[in-house]
């Protein structure tokens, strides 16, 4: 927060919007964190991260090349630590900031799914399968020089889709037929690998595994709508703002997923954690502790 106010030239510490820098990942970003290391809120980060970022703390810079992009943040910022809820609200349920954060929200989502389906189907051809497959992304992040992705645009490093921002995205689709997923050690692929990729035939009927996980995602996805609007005490399904969960864990969460399976999008599980979802889907619990962070993606009334 200090490396934050120093960059905006403001005193005294100020509170990071998480949110923009992730969304503006162009415009809003950091330089100097120790190699590997994305910029996230620090929660997200586990000790031995943490150690190295305090470590080139001196080395640490906060770039913005786009001021008018954190005005609605500082101002949200300010109203909520007033404690001024009816103003907030008033901010935040703007007519015309919603439809453009709606249109964003969509245009976003959009282009997550493309670069994900591209992904899924490059992996598949490096490991010679017709099929798109589930991409280990924590593997590949675990073993950089055995398994890597060459072609992609200038100075994007390969990571999930749920981290680039839309300029990113667009470069990314762009040069799609340039990138290829380089495995020169598979092993590593299948060791202590909790999902599998492919289903194995049952009893000589060989079933469509596009078709299969395509249902099981829109059931998890559908679970996930619906538990989410009880959560708003909505009778109605609402589609869950996944990047807004992702960038709030502290007061956007959901409890009761089988254990060992993190609360994402249906479109990163494979099968077999789809499956366990929905078996248990009885037991899920969205938690949503402060409703300002998702009132401009609800539906109008």
């Amino acid at each position: 927060e200090r490396k934050y106010a120093q960059a905006i030239n403001a005193t005294g510490p100020v509170s990071i919007p998480y949110p923009l820098f992730q969304c503006n990942t162009d415009d809003l970003y950091v330089e100097g964190l120790p190699e590997g290391i994305p910029f996230r809120r620090p929660s997200t980060y586990g000790i031995p991260r943490l150690e190295r970022i305090l470590l080139a703390k001196d080395r640490i810079r906060f770039v913005i090349k786009k001021q008018e992009l954190l005005n609605s943040a500082r101002e949200d910022t300010q109203v909520d630590k007033a404690g001024t809820g009816g103003l907030h609200d008033a901010l935040i349920t703007d007519p015309s900031s919603k439809k453009v954060k709606e249109e964003w929200y969509a245009r976003i989502t959009k282009l997550r799914k493309m670069v994900d389906q591209l992904y899924c189907k490059k992996f598949a051809e490096a490991m010679g399968k017709s099929e798109p497959m589930v991409v280990p992304y924590q593997k590949f992040e675990a073993y950089p020089n055995d398994l890597y992705v060459e072609g992609l645009p200038e100075n994007i490093p390969f990571r999930s889709p749920s981290w680039y921002g839309i300029p990113r995205l667009e470069k990314i689709i762009q040069m799609g037929n340039r990138i290829k997923f380089i495995i020169k050690k598979a092993e590593l692929l299948t060791r202590s690998q909790p999902e599998v990729f492919q289903p194995k035939p049952n009893a000589g009927v060989k079933e469509d595994w596009n078709v299969r996980i395509t249902k099981l995602r829109k059931q998890v996805e559908e679970i996930f709508n619906s538990k989410y609007a009880q959560a708003l005490g909505l009778t109605e399904p609402v589609k869950v703002p996944y990047p807004v969960f992702e960038s709030n864990p502290e007061f956007l969460y959901v409890e009761g997923l089988p254990e060992g399976i993190p609360f994402r999008s249906p479109t990163w599980f494979g099968i077999p954690r789809l499956e366990r979802i929905v078996r248990g889907s009885a037991k899920i619990k969205f938690v949503v502790k402060k409703p300002h962070l998702i009132q401009s993606y609800l539906p109008p009334e």
